[in-house]
């Protein structure tokens, strides 16, 4: 797990070609900070998914071809039908599927899983604003280099010093906290829009099984392979997907858990950020009479907190649970396929060369909670299934997804026998007594 990339909220946005920054020059950062320009959402939620869906819905406008037609979905149902009588004889898990139905364009996408976006990062944004409002008391002294970074966003400082006011600065500072995380977070999913092969690819259960025509043919361009086959092998992975979560509804719950794990764990460290922001200052990075030197100072990365080791844990669990949700599709997808499909290797190594360059979850996360999830750990839980397979059946690999301690650590993927036995009762138990 890299601990390159920034923190959400307060890191720098990437400016490379698959960023998630705003290089639009429409951050919340280029203006002055305005309170009532944030409204206060009813739910009491930080994030408002409408700014989510606004955001996410122009970066999607720029995709030119984004309708789904007859002859998609008459494609589809067929490629999608076929994934499915594969797959029931390499799994336990029945199909969910609707090949009739499966069919959606990224704008169908993006409405069917905005509400489900906001609620699985609130947590983080609750974690980001509590650790900043604990600090305000701090920042009531007139003269600190806080309040002149303060007053570089347009917040008047006599306002700032009256204590009758310090509640309601706490809730602007959340309601600002959950403004800039919104729009993040819809640039995020607006981006995803783009890329997503199918409703399932980032490996959230957030909807049922749906391919996305559109990205399925950018995904397909330049390998020189019939398009049956191509969404033969993406509606495996779609539908093979779409079992596993039907059959484990607590995945949703678990990883929301650890996102709440990793933002009760956030810590801001104002006496660093005052001397960061003290040097910056005497450097002239930052020019109180400009707010959008304060734009700069944080895409260059100026307030990032450093992760703590609370964080740090939970993000290892992220990163394994996503490891094993890719690791037991890929092993199923090549049972289902290996025999069967022509170019089955051909297509599983793209895919293996796509995630490992940057995978929709990958991309996501990293953004959000400044997380990479290795393509190593990807491949030694994909070696972990085809071991626990060989040794005892998919009846014991499949039985392994009934509840989170049944999985195995990282540890624990490097010896499947081990882990194995680990959940066996000796046969004779007089030795235990």
């Amino acid at each position: 797990m890299s601990n390159n990339p920034p923190p959400f909220g307060f890191g720098p946005f990437d400016s490379g070609s698959n960023n998630f920054g705003n290089n639009s020059g429409n951050s919340p950062f280029n203006m002055p900070f305005n309170p009532a320009s944030f409204g206060k959402n009813p739910n009491g939620n930080l994030i408002n998914a409408e700014q989510v869906r606004f955001v996410a819905k122009q970066i999607l406008s720029s995709q030119k071809n984004d309708f789904v037609g007859n002859r998609d979905i008459e494609d589809f149902s067929s490629a999608l039908a076929i994934a499915d009588t594969w797959l029931d004889g390499v799994t336990l898990f029945p199909t969910t599927t609707v090949p009739t139905g499966c069919v959606w364009s990224a704008r169908d996408w993006l409405e069917s899983c905005v509400k489900s976006w906001q609620e699985l990062f609130e947590p983080l944004a609750q974690g980001l604003a509590n650790a900043l409002v604990e600090n305000v008391s701090q920042l009531t002294n007139p003269d600190s280099v806080e309040m002149q970074g303060l007053e570089a966003m347009g917040i008047n400082p006599e306002f700032l010093n009256a204590p009758q006011f310090i509640e309601q600065i706490k809730e602007m500072m959340k309601m600002f906290m959950g403004a800039i995380i919104g729009n993040q977070l819809g640039q995020s999913i607006g981006q995803l829009s783009l890329s997503i092969t199918g409703s399932l690819d980032v490996g959230i259960p957030m909807s049922t099984a749906h391919l996305i025509p559109a990205n399925v043919k950018v995904w397909g361009e330049g390998l020189g392979l019939r398009e049956d086959e191509i969404r033969i092998f993406l509606s495996l992975r779609e539908s093979a997907a779409a079992r596993l979560f039907a059959h484990s509804p607590w995945l949703y719950q678990y990883i929301k858990e650890l996102i709440i794990e990793y933002g009760r764990g956030i810590q801001i460290d104002i006496e660093k950020i005052r001397e960061q922001a003290e040097s910056a200052l005497l450097s002239g990075e930052i020019d109180p009479s400009r707010p959008d030197n304060l734009n700069i100072a944080i895409n260059a990365g100026l307030f990032t907190p450093e992760k703590t080791p609370r964080q740090e844990k939970a993000l290892e669990k992220i990163e394994l649970i996503f490891a094993l949700i890719d690791g037991w599709i890929d092993h199923v997808t090549a049972q289902a396929a290996g025999e069967r499909l022509p170019s089955f290797n051909l297509l599983n190594e793209t895919h293996r060369r796509a995630r490992a360059i940057s995978s929709p979850v990958q991309k996501l996360f990293q953004s959000l909670l400044g997380l990479e999830v290795s393509p190593k750990l990807t491949r030694e839980a994909t070696s972990f299934w085809n071991s626990v397979y060989e040794l005892k059946g998919k009846e014991v690999r499949d039985g392994r997804w009934e509840e989170p301690a049944l999985l195995p650590t990282v540890a624990d993927l490097s010896d499947a026998q081990k882990f194995l036995n680990s959940f066996e009762v000796p046969d004779d138990l007089s030795g235990l007594i």
